[in-house]
């Protein structure tokens, strides 16, 4: 899978004022902040080996600790 180009603040800006966002600029700064955190987890999870026919994992596979 392609790698997504990274989401500039020039971007997000426009994107947010698309929404109808109307916020103040540290406001705006956070929330790019945040919307960078979730498409990072976004990668994560789009990375993992994911297989439907693979067994769940066990109860001994699971650390708790």
């Amino acid at each position: 899978m392609a790698e997504q180009p990274k989401l500039t603040y020039e971007a997000f800006l426009i994107l947010a004022e698309q929404q109808g966002l109307a916020m103040d600029e540290a406001h705006l700064q956070e929330l790019f902040g945040e919307v960078e955190s979730m498409f990072q987890r976004i990668a994560m999870l789009r990375s993992v080996d994911y297989r439907p026919d693979a067994p769940l994992a066990s109860p001994e596979a699971v650390s708790v600790g």
